[in-house]
């Protein structure tokens, strides 16, 4: 039954004492009741109360119902609410008859309205309770309440109690227990407040609902401690009841050692108590302190519960202590709680985090009952493992199980499918949320959006956003983060401000999503705006958002601002911490991270495993073993010794501090190696120099299947590029391709590197090149690159370009560029760069930058300017700039810098071994012994040793490494053997050891010289014994090659013939051919491998036989021309060389056999070893007898091929007196057998290796001398058939190259030449000297050796100089012209003209142009920087004539602004784009001062204003000229750039600067449209001319011109195809700048007569039936020319071709005639040049020679046969020597005489397959240039037309598409040439304005790159 509140009973007494003669209740209601009833009232009374009462179950035990039947009435109507109100009603029925009902009526109605809850029968009670005056009663008062409390009536039940008389502590537990259950945290502590004051005493049950109600409300620490003093107060401090709540109190508000003091105090600890203790440390990141309590809890034998097994779980769960849940799991199986739902849930939840799900799966199994719980425990595990599919089918299950999922559990299924991307299961799930109803609960909400984000559909995502309804700032902070990962800030703020705007208060979490956007796209300037405000609102004291700024300022490098917001926070997080921590890291700064990790730990903050490894690699980055060894420990301690983030930062600090085991331990010991522990080893191992290691870490890595990352190949390639290992290096970069890296930035730069590195600079600037996107570090590697190869200018350019790029150099950057000025000798252009770091890009100099100042100073020589330098330093000088100097010292000889420099050096660092040694060197360099030996002794006193000399060199795919003096290697007595031999040959072509390096005399007589070889020579001979000669030598040398060594490796690619490149500790040198790449400007002392160099002892060098070093032994070869001269030296050598010789001679000379003879009895064979073989090479059946005699003699293959055959007219005749005859005599006999015999060794010579075809041309091809015409065209036919015979031979193993000596001292050379004549000629050779044939004979011997394998398709001159036409000599005054005649009265009279006119900008060769091009119809404007007036004069004259066409305009072209106002001057005068620049701008120091005397002024005067000026005009033309057709660039040049004349040195540098500018500009603006060009005029008759040359120099000047007169400005006008206008630059004291040409303009303003009128004159055009010959013809007749159409077939088109140009002709004269005629026939020429001569009446001008042959078939030279030789080469030479020849006599003199060849670009290109055709126009073109020589003075100019393909019909009837698409991709112009393009040159060279053009080749649409 149910017992009565405790209220009532605890006040029944007190009504006891107020009716102590209780009234029946029934016989009141007898008496009052009223007669008006039919029945017996006692019988209606009972019947009806009987019915009132039975139905219902009341049930007042009191005695005022004495009566059983009464009392069981009101038994029967007990807790119904409709009964209680029908119980009112008649007490309320009663009381209006005077009935009065006692106290404990209502106290039992009060009691059944407490039970019902019925708030309308307690207000009518409370009525009646008013009106009887019980209000005042205790009893009644705790009726009342508690009846409204149960009617929910929280108002009235204050009220009521607010207006109790009398308020005890039950009434105040009563209302504070109220509204503790309605949450009115407030009200209870207010109420707490009230009874305090009141002075009401609270109990235990007080106190408890006060901690309650601090729990749910936002009361702070210090009003917690209060009520923690009254408890104490109050003495309840030991009380279970008050302490467990306070100690959860205390828990909830993270004030876990308050908490524990609670407990610790308590003496009787019940299981609450421990459930509190264990689960509040558990919730409060104490979980290790809850395991360890419930051990002590175990220990103590205190009974557990559910309840403390579940707590105890879930905290083992939360710090992964697995193992000890499983123990627990025992004790819960021990204890019976097996059973447990949530003990089961908890277990379920261990098993699944742990991933033992197997387990987690059984137990929920066997669960008798699950709940929801139970489901998303497994669920979630499930999920968190990525096994969607299995959490999806238990969600199933959940609903056949009738348990409806909730928002846990949808949520946990959701996160699943978003950690593995299963976007359309998550989709599924969000329907189910949607068709559940619960899709609007904001977890599910979270958990959707989440999955969007991280499925990347941020689309979907923002829509999704968009439709949720209710305001969560999780929900806008996910969003952040969703545009946070795509880096979209403009996105991120947008979100940010709308959710501003939404009045949507940002949390802590809202600022780092965006903060982490800022920092990632570098947004600094808006994660400034954010951090204000942060500070708006309150967060700027937050922890985790502080740790956000710190990140974003630390990885923006704005340290101090970080590290201020660190010190302003109040609370010790350890995140910010380390965030801070690894700011310092990001940026190297070392030290600072471990002075804010050590004052970390100092301040109690214990780190985490991210703060131990930043301070591991901290000490990594400084290498302090020590310190990463103790913060390791440190990190065992706390529990992370198996961390793997700390085990990766191990293994990189024990690798990068070189310790390979400890590095190789650290990394087994970590259990799970990931991505990063791999890259540890090989980035530590790479960056410490142990990069073999790290390779073979990386090999370890690819063998175990691990994926290669960025950061892998990064650290792989820059381990090979160190070791410069190219073969793994390009693996490697095979590997990045087909991982799809070699696009990264990042990836290309290390490759850039490594080729670099690797010596292989062109694969570097390719990868380059190739780059699509290129960052600071890409410039950076490449320039770099570049200086360490001695690449200085290409350096230089590069960052020219990246300056225009817009790039901003950086230190890394102008340390290349200050290398590559001192490789190279650019003092002045280094200390210019090195001034504009600071003025120009603001950066601050390193110390390595003022080495490379020093180091520039120092090799120039400039010491004192080093010197004076280094003193002057803003900041303290370092080792390495003292090294420098002092190293410059060394070199140069200087003690006294050099010995102030080592007393600072060896103050700083005293332990550095290179000081003793470069001090050393000093002395012993300068004789100063005793301090040499001083300075060793001093060495060895402080124990400084040396750093030894290392060298490496790759053989078969193993590294090879030499110390000095090595004797440990294998092949040591083979390698020193073959080392003396190299040491042998070398001394005798020249190699002389440095003397100094070697030790005094004394220690040179007893020391063995072996045992200081230095470490690079022993791996270059190993290398050259190792490596087939195909293979170039790469060593790689720890320290800086000397200088001995230096010069040794040059001696020794000379004698090898190998490329060997050789990378030291500074710079790569390469050596080929006796050469360096250093171009010995490098040559300094470093530390070197010891203190002398010693390789040879000079004293007991055996000089025998010269030429020892290749071995030819059973070889055989045959020598052409072999019985005297250069060919029977060759024989001899050959044969000394251990070859079998076969002697061809032609004449019946016993030369040869006695040669033979001789030969055979020095041999010690026992069979012949040389024979001797008539036979006439130019005949071929005899050819093949040569060849077939050789193998029937020796039984073997043929090896060598030596045609020294040749013929010469010693009569030296002109070209105009050279008879058919004597040209077949020398020309075709030359050619023709060199043809044969060079077909048939390509056949018969042994192929795969060792075959050798070598022809002996002449130096004479390059000097064009008169009077050897035939000769010297024979010879560059010869070497241009070579040159496409060795690529046709390419891949046979058989090579084919040229000998070209200068003049040798043979018989046949001296027969033919006057006394003097040998004597100038002489004089002109580099030796001095004639050359000898022994000269000829090592060359000879070289390339027919295995050592020559590696020279194919060369031209190899020897002792060649072109013999000089103006003799200079040097006397004190500096150079002066040799002996010559005076001046004419002529010439005099000449110089008195141009004496008398003025300098100024429109002068000279610029107003001549002007004036011409204006004649044209062009409108110039007049450019002129001084203030004349004769520019304005000269457009105001030109304006008379022709209005609005000129002006003139003032600017400095030397300066881009005042260029560019140029340009925009003219386009604003003339409204129209411009379409040509002639620069004619230039300085000439007038003094001419030999180079040695040129101040820098003069050459910043002359050389930088002619190039800048050039430069500025250039580019701005290139922007602004019309494109698309029009647009030209003309640059006046000079023809001083090829003669090279003493005194002219910065004026012809600036002019082959300009020159070689305006080739790379024209290659730039191809297919643009613009052209751009040079013309280089001769000397040129102007005042400045005249005035710096003495009257001896001018004479031998003007003899030495083509035309035999000096130039004048009009033969430098240009000619136009288009109208347009015309920009003109000159300057004021320009170069040629004498108005010479005024004499002629005196008061005239009209057009110069340089224009293309030919009218009058005569021109005959051979092949002009069709092609290129026909248009020509129809070109030059439209210029009025009289035509003569020559041809040979009988075709009928040259004949309709005359008939027609007659038609068009206005003459009533024919104006075109045909003639037949055979060009290959002298008579047929003679009738040719007669019949031209009689039709005409005129003398004949013009010869244009345009016939041709070319053998369609396009054999190579080994399948022609002799018919097509002839048929081609023979017609083409034969023809164009007899018609120039006939032309030389027939053509009018004086002026006007024009002979023009039109030859082929094929020369250039050498097409396999042309060889006739390209050997026959060669040698035209060079006998075309001796021509123009011979006809000087005349008035007779020669020169070639040489086209590249042109579109002709002959082209395309004889060419297949395939070609034709191989000569359209080689053209310049991207396009074949049109006839039109060669007729306009063609007509340019015939007119007037081509007559100073002689003995030129004209290559139009040219330059042919044709593989």
């Amino acid at each position: 039954m149910p017992t009565m509140p405790p209220i009532v009973a605890a006040r029944m007494c007190e009504t006891q004492r107020h009716f102590p003669h209780p009234v029946s209740l029934l016989s009141s209601f007898l008496h009052a009741f009223p007669l008006k009833f039919k029945c017996q009232p006692t019988s209606f009374f009972h019947l009806h109360l009987h019915k009132f009462f039975l139905g219902h179950v009341i049930k007042f035990s009191s005695p005022g119902f004495a009566s059983a039947a009464t009392s069981q009435s009101f038994d029967d109507i007990h807790d119904c609410k409709v009964s209680i109100s029908k119980g009112v009603d008649f007490l309320h029925f009663t009381g209006v008859r005077g009935i009065r009902a006692n106290s404990q009526t209502y106290l039992w109605l009060l009691e059944g309205c407490f039970n019902s809850g019925s708030f309308l029968d307690a207000q009518k009670l409370h009525c009646m309770i008013l009106k009887l005056g019980f209000d005042g009663e205790l009893v009644f008062c705790d009726g009342l309440i508690a009846a409204y409390l149960a009617c929910g009536d929280l108002d009235n039940a204050v009220k009521v109690h607010e207006d109790m008389p009398s308020r005890n502590v039950l009434s105040w537990n009563k209302i504070m227990h109220e509204c503790l259950a309605k949450k009115l945290t407030g009200k209870v502590l207010g109420l707490f407040r009230q009874m305090i004051a009141l002075k009401v005493f609270p109990n235990q049950i007080t106190f408890a609902g006060v901690l309650r109600a601090c729990g749910s409300g936002l009361v702070g620490f210090d009003y917690i401690e209060q009520i923690h003093a009254k408890i104490t107060y109050y003495g309840f401090s030991t009380s279970s009841l008050v302490c467990n709540p306070l100690i959860d109190l205390y828990f909830k508000k993270g004030f876990a050692d308050s908490a524990k003091k609670v407990f610790d105090r308590l003496r009787l600890k019940g299981s609450v108590s421990w459930v509190a203790m264990i689960s509040g440390l558990s919730q409060n990141g104490r979980e290790k302190e809850a395991v360890l309590l419930f051990c002590q809890m175990h220990i103590s034998g205190i009974s557990r519960t559910p309840y403390i097994f579940s707590s105890a779980l879930s905290a083992c769960t939360k710090i992964e202590l697995f193992d000890t849940g499983e123990q627990l799991h025992c004790l819960i199986f021990k204890g019976g709680f097996a059973s447990e739902t949530y003990v089961c849930n908890a277990l379920v939840t261990l098993y699944s985090r742990s991933g033992s799900l197997i387990s987690a799966e059984t137990i929920f199994s066997t669960m008798w009952n699950r709940d929801e719980v139970s489901y998303n425990s497994l669920i979630s595990g499930l999920a968190q493992h990525g096994l969607s599919d299995r959490a999806l089918d238990l969600f199933k299950k959940m609903q056949l199980d009738c348990l409806k999922p909730d928002c846990v559990t949808v949520a946990s299924l959701l996160s699943s499918c978003a950690s593995v991307g299963a976007l359309n299961k998550g989709k599924q799930l969000h329907s189910y949320a949607i068709k559940a109803g619960m899709s609007s609960d904001i977890i599910l909400e979270g958990s959707l959006l989440d999955l969007y984000v991280k499925s990347s559909d941020v689309e979907t995502a923002h829509e999704f956003f968009l439709t949720t309804k209710k305001e969560n700032v999780v929900l806008w902070n996910v969003m952040l983060v969703a545009y946070g990962q795509l880096d979209n800030l403009c996105e991120s703020f947008n979100i940010f401000n709308q959710m501003q705007i939404k009045g949507m208060i940002p949390n802590q979490f809202t600022y780092p999503s965006i903060l982490r956007t800022c920092t990632s796209v570098g947004a600094l300037d808006q994660g400034e705006q954010i951090h204000t405000q942060v500070i708006k609102t309150g967060f700027q004291l937050d922890v985790y958002v502080c740790s956000v700024l710190i990140d974003m300022y630390a990885k923006h490098r704005k340290l101090d601002t970080a590290l201020g917001i660190l010190r302003r926070l109040t609370e010790y997080d350890v995140v910010a911490w380390t965030a801070m921590v690894a700011g310092y890291m990001q940026h190297d700064l070392f030290v600072e991270a471990l002075r804010i990790f050590e004052e970390m730990q100092y301040r109690g903050i214990q780190s985490d495993n991210i703060g131990f490894s930043s301070a591991i690699s901290a000490c990594t980055g400084i290498q302090a073993l020590k310190q990463g060894r103790q913060i390791h420990a440190q990190s065992c301690v706390f529990g992370y010794s198996d961390d793997l983030s700390i085990g990766n930062a191990l293994v990189s600090l024990y690798a990068r501090c070189g310790r390979i085991q400890e590095a190789h331990l650290a990394f087994e010991n970590i259990d799970s190696k990931d991505n990063i522990s791999w890259n540890g080893m090989i980035s530590g191992f790479a960056q410490s120099g142990y990069c073999e290691e790290a390779l073979q870490v990386y090999s370890q890595m690819n063998n175990a299947g691990v994926e290669a990352s960025l950061f892998t190949f990064g650290s792989a390639v820059s381990a090979a590029a160190n070791l410069a290992n190219i073969k793994q290096g390009k693996q490697i970069h095979a590997m990045i391709v087909k991982t799809g890296y070699n696009s990264d930035v990042e990836v290309s730069n290390v490759l850039i590197t490594l080729y670099a590195k690797c010596g292989s600079i062109n694969d570097a600037k390719r990868e380059f090149l190739e780059m699509p996107k290129k960052n600071e570090v890409s410039w950076n590697a490449m320039i770099t690159g570049y200086s360490q190869h001695g690449c200085g200018i290409e350096a230089l350019h590069l960052f020219s370009q990246m300056k225009q790029l817009d790039l901003m150099p950086t230190h890394v950057t102008f340390v290349g560029v200050l290398t590559a000025c001192s490789h190279v000798g650019l003092v002045n252009e280094g200390l210019d760069y090195f001034e504009s770091m600071t003025k120009e890009h603001g950066l601050i100099p390193k110390p390595e930058h003022y080495a490379c100042v020093v180091d520039l100073l120092g090799r120039a020589g400039r010491l004192s300017h080093a010197r004076k330098f280094v003193e002057e330093m803003p900041i303290q000088p370092d080792g390495m700039v003292w090294r420098t100097l002092l190293s410059a010292c060394r070199i140069h000889k200087n003690l006294e810098i050099g010995r102030f420099a080592a007393s600072h050096l060896l103050e700083l660092e005293p332990e550095d071994s290179a000081t003793y040694v470069l001090l050393s060197n000093m002395y012993a360099v300068t004789g100063k012994w005793d301090w040499r030996d001083q300075t060793r002794q001093l060495m060895k006193e402080r124990g400084v040793k040396k750093e030894p000399g290392r060298s490496w060199i790759e053989v078969n795919n193993s590294i090879h490494a030499f110390f000095v003096g090595d004797r440990l290697h294998p092949y040591v007595d083979k390698l020193y053997k073959f080392l003396a031999d190299l040491n042998k040959r070398a001394a005798e072509i020249g190699y002389v050891q440095e003397q100094y390096n070697l030790l005094n005399s004394l220690e040179q007589d007893q020391e063995d010289p072996t045992v200081y070889i230095h470490s690079e020579k022993l791996a270059i001979a190993f290398g050259l014994l190792s490596l087939t000669n195909t293979i170039p030598i790469h060593v790689i040398k720890n320290l800086r090659i000397c200088n001995d060594c230096h010069n040794w490796i040059k001696y020794v690619s000379k004698i090898s013939n190998r490329a060997i490149v050789v990378r030291d500790a500074y710079r790569f040198h390469h050596f080929e051919g006796g050469l360096c790449s250093c171009r010995d400007y490098c040559k300094t002392e470093g530390t070197g491998d010891a203190l002398i160099c010693s390789s040879v002892n000079v004293k007991h060098t055996v000089h025998q036989s010269r030429y020892t070093g290749e071995n030819l032994n059973g070889r055989v070869a045959i020598i052409a021309g072999a019985s005297r001269g250069i060919g029977r030296a060759i024989a001899i050598h050959l044969h000394s060389l251990g070859a079998r010789v076969v002697l061809n001679y032609t004449s019946s000379s016993t030369q040869a056999d006695q040669l033979a003879s001789q030969l055979n009895t020095t041999s010690s064979s026992s069979t012949p070893t040389a024979i001797a073989v008539q036979a006439d090479i130019t005949d071929p059946d005899q050819v093949k007898l040569l060849f077939d005699k050789t193998q029937q003699e020796f039984g073997s293959e043929i090896h060598i091929l030596v045609n020294s055959a040749g013929v010469l007219d010693s009569k030296y005749p002109t070209l105009s007196n050279t008879t058919l005859e004597d040209w077949d005599s020398t020309f075709n006999v030359n050619t023709r057998g060199a043809f044969l015999v060079g077909r048939e060794a390509s056949k018969r010579l042994v192929h795969g290796g060792g075959g050798r075809i070598i022809m002996i041309t002449t130096s004479v091809v390059g000097a064009l001398l008169p009077g050897y015409g035939p000769y010297a065209a024979s010879k560059a036919a010869v070497e241009t058939m070579i040159k496409i015979l060795a690529k046709e031979l390419k891949g046979t193993g058989v090579t084919a190259n040229c000998v070209a000596p200068g003049p040798v001292a043979t018989e046949l050379f001296l027969a033919g030449k006057t006394e003097e004549i040998i004597e100038r000629m002489a004089d002109s050779c580099p030796l001095g000297r004639l050359g000898k044939p022994e000269d000829v004979i090592g060359v000879v011997g070289f390339l027919a050796s295995d050592a020559g394998e590696w020279i194919n398709g060369q031209i190899i001159r020897a002792n060649v100089s072109l013999p000089k036409v103006i003799l200079l000599k040097q006397d004190d005054n500096g150079y002066s012209a040799g002996r010559g005649p005076c001046l004419t009265s002529t010439l005099q009279q000449k110089l008195s003209i141009l004496a008398t006119k003025i300098p100024g900008a429109s002068r000279g060769i610029g107003r001549a142009i002007a004036i011409h091009l204006h004649s044209l119809g062009a409108k110039v404007v007049l450019n002129y920087i001084s203030s004349s007036t004769k520019a304005e004069q000269l457009a105001s004259q030109l304006n008379t004539t022709s209005p609005s066409t000129a002006i003139a305009v003032r600017a400095d072209v030397s300066d881009p602004d005042q260029v560019k106002f140029l340009f925009d001057k003219a386009q604003q005068e003339f409204g129209s784009e411009i379409h040509i620049l002639a620069n004619s701008a230039g300085i000439l120091d007038p003094k001419n001062p030999t180079l040695s005397d040129t101040t820098l002024e003069d050459w910043d005067s002359t050389f930088n204003i002619n190039t800048r000026g050039a430069f500025f005009v250039g580019r701005e033309a290139s922007k602004r000229l019309v494109r698309g057709g029009g647009g030209r660039i003309i640059m006046l040049s000079t023809s001083i750039v090829g003669a090279l004349m003493p005194g002219y040195a910065p004026y012809a540098a600036s002019k082959a600067a300009v020159e070689t500018m305006t080739k790379i500009l024209a290659k730039e603006l191809k297919g643009t449209g613009i052209t751009a060009n040079c013309v280089a005029p001769g000397p040129v008759a102007t005042e400045l001319f005249f005035a710096g040359n003495t009257e001896e120099s001018i004479k031998w000047i003007t003899n030495a011109s083509p035309l035999g007169r000096l130039g004048k400005p009009e033969d430098s006008v240009l000619t136009l195809s288009k109208t347009g206008f015309v920009v003109l630059c000159a300057r004021s004291n320009a170069f040629l700048s004498a108005d010479a040409c005024d004499a002629v303009l005196a008061g005239e303003t009209g057009p110069l007569n340089l224009n293309m009128n030919l009218n009058g004159r005569v021109a005959i055009i051979t092949g002009a039936s069709r092609g290129i010959g026909r248009v020509i013809a129809i070109h030059l007749h439209s210029l009025g020319a009289k035509v003569v159409l020559n041809y040979t077939s009988s075709s009928t088109q040259a004949n309709q071709l005359a008939s027609h140009l007659n038609t068009t002709s206005s003459s009533s004269t024919p104006t075109a005639i045909a003639v037949q005629a055979d060009i290959t026939d002298s008579d047929q020429v003679k009738l040719l040049f007669d019949k031209a001569h009689q039709e005409f009446g005129s003398e004949i001008h013009i010869l244009v020679n345009s016939a041709g042959f070319l053998d369609t078939k396009y054999p190579p030279l080994s399948n022609t046969t002799l018919e097509d030789w002839d048929s081609t080469f023979n017609v083409n030479t034969r023809a164009a020597f007899l018609v120039s020849k006939e032309a030389s006599k027939r053509l009018v003199r004086g002026g006007g005489g024009r002979i023009i060849m039109i030859t082929s670009s094929l020369i250039a290109a050498l097409v396999p397959g042309f060889s006739a055709y390209a050997a026959s126009k060669a040698a035209v073109e060079t006998m075309t240039k001796i021509l123009a020589k011979e006809l000087k003075g005349t008035g007779i100019t020669a020169n070639c037309v040489a086209p590249g393909p042109v579109a002709t019909e002959l082209l395309f009837t004889s060419t297949p598409e395939e070609t034709i698409n191989m000569f359209v991709g080689g053209c310049p112009l991207e396009r074949l040439g049109t006839p039109e393009d060669v007729s306009g040159v063609v007509g340019f060279l015939a007119s007037d304005a081509g007559e100073w053009i002689n003995g030129q080749i004209i290559r139009a649409n040219g330059g042919l790159m044709i593989s």
